[in-house]
């Protein structure tokens, strides 16, 4: 006895296959940008783990200034890619010196960023561009993403994502601060939801939520 598919079995297949087509390669062509989003927020966790920590004391200093952040950087160090860095620190001129930015905690040689502007004798540690380039590539989430560009909205501002002693995430740039505790918290803390909008070459977004006081973290496509 021979087996074979008949006409119809044959177009069933081909049709179970076009619509299969039609709803999996829209989501490989967003998977970067997923990614992306999915990389930022995991970072972004550990930032607010540093800054519960508050391991930027010293004696006589303004340490409340030095609060622990995210900061979004496109420019020559990195390749005039998007990329950010980890931070506790950042001068006038948003420059950010290597002694101010986080390890891997996974590799301590490697410091958390794709490419950033700095101040210090060590610029060359933290520009991709460089062969002394001590940073992660996958920070760089325009060259590793294909990342064009961010947007911050409603609770955020400028170009940093900041948390307070307790994980609140905060509206401001921390250096402003003047006051350790509740007095300028108040006014630093975000009232409504922290959008992020990550833009790819190709045009397609994707949104990262951050609601107030709690730091609660989400993606919105």
């Amino acid at each position: 006895m021979r087996f074979a598919f008949t006409l119809i079995e044959l177009i069933f297949v081909l049709v179970v296959i076009g619509i299969l087509t039609v709803y999996i390669v829209p989501q490989n062509r967003q998977n970067n940008l997923e990614l992306a989003a999915r990389q930022l927020i995991g970072d972004l966790r550990y930032v607010q783990q540093l800054a519960m920590r508050g391991d930027t004391y010293t004696v006589n200093n303004e340490w409340y200034q030095n609060r622990w952040r995210l900061k979004f950087y496109k420019g020559s160090r990195s390749n005039n890619e998007l990329s950010y860095t980890i931070c506790n620190k950042e001068d006038s001129h948003t420059n950010i010196k290597v002694a101010n930015i986080a390890k891997n905690p996974e590799n301590h040689n490697q410091l958390m960023t794709g490419g950033h502007t700095s101040s210090g004798s060590e610029k060359n540690k933290i520009d991709i561009r460089k062969k002394e380039f001590r940073g992660m590539e996958r920070l760089n989430i325009g060259k590793t993403y294909n990342i064009k560009k961010y947007k911050l909205s409603g609770g955020c501002r400028y170009s940093r994502i900041s948390f307070d002693y307790l994980g609140r995430p905060l509206q401001n740039d921390p250096n402003k601060l003047t006051h350790p505790y509740k007095k300028d918290d108040d006014f630093m803390l975000i009232s409504s939801p922290c959008n992020i909008k990550l833009t790819s070459k190709n045009n397609k977004s994707i949104t990262i939520v951050i609601e107030p006081e709690t730091g609660y973290m989400k993606i919105e496509y």
